[in-house]
């Protein structure tokens, strides 16, 4: 069991333990993009992360 938030941060590698912190990765399980938030950037937007799954999914605006 992961104890403080310290040790949480570092084993899902979340970067300046700053939340929220989106990782989307392809179909072959590697990163495509982070989405790291902190002081000075606002969280994507959710059309912006649904068009990052979509294109680590190699889909298009047509696909489903």
């Amino acid at each position: 069991s992961l104890g403080s938030d310290e040790e949480v941060m570092e084993a899902f590698d979340i970067d300046n333990s700053m939340l929220p912190h989106f990782k989307v990765y392809d179909r072959e399980g590697k990163l495509f993009r982070k989405f790291i938030t902190d002081e000075l950037t606002e969280p994507p937007t959710h059309e912006v992360v649904e068009t990052t799954i979509r294109e680590a999914l190699g889909l298009d605006e047509k696909s489903e």
